[in-house]
């Protein structure tokens, strides 16, 4: 809520407005919400009029690992790490959000670290494994 849209009229003139409220259903056809937007009063927008919006992202770049890598235990959440000799490492985590399978990591290992999906109860600190990479997603 709150966020900015650049708003094209029909007459091709454009204005700034701001979401004030998102649909609370994803037409599963279209994939389309309804998101109403408050827009300055002006002569050219009317009631039931069409326009194209362009909406602001606040997205930013995470770094997400595969649900499957985070483990939970009683000093909290970790993710088992390879380093250079493919020997297994527990590194603490932070999690974050959850979508699509993935889990964002809000402190931890740097980007491009190698995590283990598979096997993971199995494999202790130390230990030296033989990897096969995954979807590298």
């Amino acid at each position: 809520m709150g966020d900015a849209a650049t708003v094209r009229l029909a007459s091709g003139a454009e204005v700034v407005g701001h979401v004030r409220l998102i649909g609370a259903r994803v037409d599963p056809q279209t994939g389309l919400v309804r998101v109403r937007l408050a827009l300055p009063v002006r002569p050219d927008i009317r009631p039931g009029g069409f326009a194209q919006a362009d909406f602001a992202s606040n997205s930013r770049a995470v770094l997400t690992v595969p649900e499957a890598a985070v483990r939970y235990g009683a000093s909290g959440a970790t993710v088992q790490t390879l380093d250079r000799r493919n020997a297994v490492r527990s590194r603490p985590v932070r999690v974050g959000r959850r979508g699509g399978g993935y889990v964002e990591l809000t402190s931890g290992p740097p980007p491009g670290t190698r995590v283990v999906l598979g096997g993971g109860a199995f494999v202790l600190d130390g230990d030296v494994v033989r990897p096969t990479l995954g979807s590298g997603r």
